[in-house]
């Protein structure tokens, strides 16, 4: 009944040489339970310590963290572009809000020299990241050399026109109502 039952082990633990004369003095000073640390010298590895668990992540966050910006520098002009037209046509919108709102003319600049915008909000220049080239087109004429104003009117009339903004790789329309002050865009050229 005091007996050791050697083909038994912990799932953890390997099973011990069951030959009295090969055993430990430990072994030999009397019957060990299967439940004591000492009952079997090896263990058995069934996955992976959690030290090496956080090394490995260690390791794949650094190589990550330093692979990520040579990603976005390859699919980074396309994004920007994207960007470019966002702020372009928000900064219209909101000029054609603060016009029906406070039902005085509000107005957004375009500046053809460094591709950018002014207003309405601020007169800090906002530089296109992507874009190249930025053109205006209104029933007055053609527009890319000089700075010119695009006009809100309160009653929600503008000065209108077509915005074509030139990228490395695509070209998109920015179109502004003159009867409504409406703005959308489109791709592709004039």
């Amino acid at each position: 009944m005091n007996e050791i039952r050697t083909d038994l082990c912990m799932p953890h633990v390997a099973p011990c040489n069951p030959d009295p004369a090969a055993a430990t003095p430990r072994q030999q000073l009397g019957p060990i339970s299967a439940a004591s640390p000492s009952y079997c010298a090896k263990r058995t590895r069934n996955g992976f310590s959690l030290i090496e668990l956080l090394v490995t992540l260690a390791i794949v966050s650094m190589v990550v963290a330093l692979g990520l910006p040579y990603l976005k520098v390859g699919m980074g002009n396309g994004a920007l572009f994207a960007s470019d037209v966002r702020v372009l046509t928000a900064r219209l919108r909101l000029a054609r809000e603060l016009a029906l709102a406070s039902r005085t003319n509000s107005s957004v600049t375009l500046v053809f020299v460094v591709p950018g915008l002014r207003g309405p909000d601020t007169e800090r220049l906002y530089e296109f990241k992507a874009v190249k080239q930025v053109s205006l087109r209104t029933a007055r004429g053609v527009f890319n050399g000089e700075n010119v104003d695009i006009v809100f009117g309160p009653d929600g009339s503008s000065t209108g026109g077509d915005i074509t903004l030139e990228g490395s790789s695509e070209t998109r329309v920015v179109h502004i109502d003159w009867l409504t002050g409406a703005v959308s865009t489109r791709a592709g050229g004039t």
